[in-house]
């Protein structure tokens, strides 16, 4: 066998092994949090708005019980799931940097999630929300910093038909895709860190 088709090869078996381990994943998130079958992955049709709603309680009950699972107690479940997701200092993002079961960037990107969630909740006129006209009011180091928060597993460019797409880009002509992609990333991160207990 040539070099090259060794290559093809493994890159098809490594695709391959990917796909089987994000519809595992995919799956025990459904079942354990009693989920509609395909409400996760459904997420990518919904308004920018409840995009982001749903989005945002998907990772709050995963830090929740990321949390849970480090304390080891169950007393203090109702104490857990009554913090507030990213106060400071006392949040349960703090808690989890604090102990190293979350990364700084793993931080980061809930944080501002959390920021845009809290901007589209508490007013209704926000039902609209779309990325694409939120991003237009961000000047040039807001963006900067909202694609280096939100960004997580992204990578910094990848080829299409020949063209270099930059992250940057990826944000600005596919946002919503982009950040659920992202959100894959990071929630199967935190749920396998859970489960096998093991810090970053």
């Amino acid at each position: 066998m040539s070099e090259s088709s060794k290559s093809r090869r493994n890159v098809r078996q490594k695709m391959e092994s990917d796909e089987i381990a994000f519809r595992l994943h995919l799956s025990f998130m459904q079942e354990h949090y009693d989920l509609p079958n395909g409400f996760v992955w459904g997420l990518k049709d919904e308004s920018d708005w409840a995009f982001v709603i749903k989005l945002h309680a998907l990772f709050e009950a995963l830090v929740t019980e990321l949390l849970l699972a480090e304390l080891g107690r169950e007393e203090l479940q109702n104490l857990a799931e009554h913090m507030e997701l990213s106060a400071k200092p006392v949040g349960k993002l703090e808690a989890c940097r604090s102990l190293g079961i979350l990364k700084d960037e793993e931080v980061k990107f809930i944080r501002k999630l959390s920021e845009i969630r809290n901007r589209v909740v508490h007013n209704i006129r926000e039902v609209n929300f779309g990325f694409a006209a939120y991003f237009e009011k961000l000047d040039e180091q807001q963006f900067h910093s909202l694609v280096d928060a939100l960004g997580f597993g992204i990578k910094s460019e990848i080829i299409i038909d020949g063209k270099k797409i930059t992250k940057r880009d990826q944000f600005r002509d596919n946002p919503k895709h982009t950040i659920f992609v992202a959100s894959l990333n990071l929630m199967f991160t935190i749920q396998e860190r859970r489960i096998t207990k093991k810090h970053p």
